[in-house]
């Protein structure tokens, strides 16, 4: 399954349950399937620089999710079309923000990958 596919499944299935680094963590986990011997060196490895936040995912640039945090920072996801997210969008105590393109300011460069070796 794709990065956004796990986010999707992880999101709808539980929402307001994943905060950013629980939900990058479990996706890269289960997406690498990285076992429990070693995931203390797999957080150190995946959090030793920062992380996109989700306005990056695929989820919200290109399929039309929008997310919503609760006050611990929680996530949920609502399609762009549901009555739930225009009564979100339109309230003026939040803050709506575009999901981001996909390439930085960096003159057109894009960032390469790291890849996680096991046992490293």
């Amino acid at each position: 399954m794709s990065i956004a596919g796990l986010e999707h499944a992880l999101l709808i299935d539980r929402p307001y349950h994943y905060a950013a680094d629980d939900l990058i963590l479990t996706v890269h986990r289960r997406h690498k399937d990285i076992g429990d011997d070693e995931l203390d060196a797999f957080r150190a490895f995946l959090f030793a620089k920062s992380q996109p936040c989700m306005r990056l995912s695929m989820l919200t640039k290109r399929w039309g999710w929008g997310v919503h945090y609760d006050e611990e920072g929680r996530m949920a996801l609502y399609g762009a079309e549901t009555q739930e997210y225009r009564r979100l969008a339109m309230r003026t105590d939040l803050r709506v923000m575009a999901a981001r393109p996909a390439r930085r300011a960096t003159g057109g460069r894009q960032r390469t990958a790291e890849i996680w070796e096991p046992g490293r």
